[in-house]
């Protein structure tokens, strides 16, 4: 498969533990979450308070580099694990825990090569820094916190969750950003469409994926979603600075954010299902394309530019759709591998599939090439891969 970059292929080793890292197992929840779930929905949030800032309050915060930051903050916990909140601010071990906390993000950044190791410095190292976008970031992951303890005060969960909740709550709105309070009350109403919408996005964990297979990595939009982003980006800056090709890098990750989102109404449908026929095909098209709208007219209306065109048309015939439509495969790709590394031969077809597809439609995309050649090279003689 060609030359060996085993530092690249090490990022994408870790994007893909990140779904087996649990988040929350000391509050026993109802929900399960895990670390790349989690990160689905602080680049969610994050993208919404950044074009909020900017559109709404006149700021003019890099949305590209907060969504990179909000994609990539928690990569060190697949080092570190998960650690209690209350651990990490423990005068006794929480200065220990911040310096291998850093350690681990450092060497995480170092497994990217050459001119793309500065944005992954910034990216994972300095993820939650004092700068704007790393504020912005630091006040995603805070809301998640009560997005989530919301689901669970829903669920009946009152013994941890309430306490969860109410902190999260009281440090957003010490927050020198509007956006993000204008939030939490939008959120506390109701009959809040954008209520609605948060919830929806964070429904997206419970949509199972590669229904009807048998699955030695359990999978959900919101875990193939962050993944997904992760890559494009990866891609994205591959191109933009080994062969000059630039594209709208926050157009590309807000669309492959959303491109699954009706999914959280509409259920996950096999492929094959939807394109039995080219009738069947077309009326599912529909179908989705009726959420799709419908979700858009959730979100307050300085942001339905944006949203309408994430998730309307997400894999258009643009730059930016394309590149969603090839990270998506090459997701699935990854996927499809361990699996087959686990003895699973029903997934072989879908990795012949995704990847004569990559091969055929794709190839001349220089970030499909790297892949190929290198990436998917280690990725399979991995020996953490292996059965």
């Amino acid at each position: 498969m060609g030359n060996r970059n085993p530092k690249n292929s090490e990022l994408f080793h870790v994007l893909y533990r990140l779904s087996i890292i649990p988040r929350w197992s000391d509050f026993s929840p109802k929900y399960e979450d895990s670390t790349a779930s989690h990160s689905y929905r602080v680049a969610v949030l994050s993208l919404l308070i950044g074009l909020t800032e900017n559109a709404k309050y006149n700021r003019n915060l890099d949305i590209e580099k907060i969504l990179g930051k909000a994609i990539f903050h928690d990569l060190n916990e697949v080092i570190t694990g998960p650690i209690k909140h209350s651990t990490k601010k423990n005068e006794i071990v929480g200065k220990y825990i911040k310096d291998l906390e850093r350690e681990a993000s450092i060497s995480i950044a170092e497994c990217v090569s050459g001119s793309l190791k500065d944005y992954f410095y910034t990216y994972i190292v300095d993820a939650e820094d004092n700068t704007p976008e790393g504020r912005i970031v630091d006040l995603a992951d805070t809301f998640d916190a009560m997005l989530f303890s919301a689901r669970e005060l829903q669920a009946l969960n009152y013994f941890h969750f309430p306490q969860a909740y109410e902190d999260s709550k009281r440090r957003i709105l010490k927050s020198e950003y509007q956006s993000v309070k204008d939030l939490v009350e939008e959120f506390e109403r109701p009959d809040s469409t954008y209520r609605k919408f948060l919830m929806t996005v964070l429904k997206m964990d419970q949509i199972k994926r590669w229904s009807g297979r048998f699955n030695a990595y359990a999978d959900n939009d919101a875990t193939h979603s962050f993944r997904a982003a992760a890559i494009g980006l990866f891609f994205a800056l591959y191109e933009k600075e080994k062969h000059g090709i630039n594209i709208d890098i926050t157009r590309l990750i807000g669309k492959i954010l959303f491109h699954d989102l009706p999914e959280a109404i509409s259920g996950d449908v096999n492929g094959p299902v939807k394109h039995q026929s080219e009738n069947i095909k077309k009326a599912f098209e529909e179908y989705e394309t009726s959420v799709a709208k419908e979700i858009v007219q959730w979100v307050p209306s300085y942001l339905r530019e944006y949203v309408d065109d994430y998730l309307l048309d997400p894999k258009d015939n643009t730059p930016e759709g394309i590149r969603v439509d090839i990270v998506d495969k090459t997701d699935a790709l990854i996927k499809s591998l361990l699996e087959m590394k686990r003895n699973s031969k029903e997934y072989e077809l879908a990795f012949k599939r995704q990847i004569g597809i990559l091969q055929n439609k794709y190839f001349e995309r220089p970030s499909v090439q790297f892949f190929l050649a290198t990436i998917l090279h280690d990725l399979y003689f991995a020996s953490d891969f292996e059965k």
